[in-house]
C-alpha cells in the first residue's frame, strides 16, 4: 500500500511540473524575443541593414534588422550561425556568455548585475526595454503578439504582465541558475 501511495504521489508531482512548465512556456517564449532585442540593441548593435533604402511600413521589421546577428554579436559570437549551432551542445558555455552580456548590459547603466538587487535590475531592465527605437519596439510588440499571444501586455508596456524581478533573466530561467 506505501508504494501505491508513493507511485501516486510521484505521477501527481510529475502532473503539477508538468502543468508548471506548460503555464511559464508563453513567458519564457517571450523572454527569448525580449532579450534578444534589448541584448541586440545595447551591446551587439543592432540597426538596419547596411544599404537598405526600403519603406519600413511596407516591409517587415524582421527583414530591415538583423535581430539574430545583433543578438548572436551581443554574446560575443561571430554570427547568429555560429550562435544557433552551440545552443543544443554547450549549455555552460551559452550560460556564461549569457552571464558576461547580463554584467556588459547593466554596467552600461551603473550597475553591478553579481551585487545589485533583482528589483533594482529589473527596474532598470524595464527601463531599457522603454527606451528602444520605435521600430524595435514595434517589431518586439509585434512578434509577442503573434507568437506569444498568451504572453500578455499590460496596456501602457512593453512588457508582459507576469514578468517581474525573479523571471526576468533568460538564461538563469532557463538553467534554473542562481545569478550570484
Amino acid at each position: 500500500m506505501r508504494k501505491t501511495i508513493l507511485r501516486r504521489l510521484d505521477v501527481l508531482e510529475k502532473e503539477e511540473r508538468s502543468r508548471e512548465q506548460e503555464e511559464r512556456a508563453p513567458l519564457q517564449r517571450a523572454l527569448v524575443y525580449i532579450w534578444q532585442i534589448v541584448l541586440g540593441y545595447y551591446l551587439g548593435d543592432l540597426k538596419p541593414y547596411e544599404g537598405y533604402e526600403g519603406d519600413y511600413k511596407e516591409d517587415s521589421e524582421e527583414a530591415v534588422l538583423d535581430y539574430a546577428g545583433a543578438h548572436a554579436r551581443a554574446l560575443n559570437y561571430p554570427s547568429s550561425f555560429d550562435f544557433l549551432n552551440d545552443l543544443g551542445e554547450r549549455d555552460s558555455e551559452i550560460s556564461e556568455r549569457y552571464f558576461d552580456a547580463y554584467r556588459r548590459l547593466f554596467a552600461k547603466v551603473g550597475l553591478d548585475f553579481d551585487n545589485a538587487a533583482p528589483s533594482v535590475l529589473f527596474d532598470a531592465f524595464v527601463t531599457m526595454v522603454n527606451q528602444l527605437p520605435e521600430q524595435s519596439l514595434n517589431w518586439l510588440k509585434s512578434t509577442l503578439q503573434k507568437r506569444c499571444p498568451s504572453a500578455e501586455i499590460g496596456a501602457g508596456s512593453n512588457i508582459p504582465r507576469e514578468l517581474s524581478g525573479d523571471n526576468f533573466l533568460l538564461w538563469v530561467r532557463w538553467c534554473g541558475q542562481d545569478s550570484s
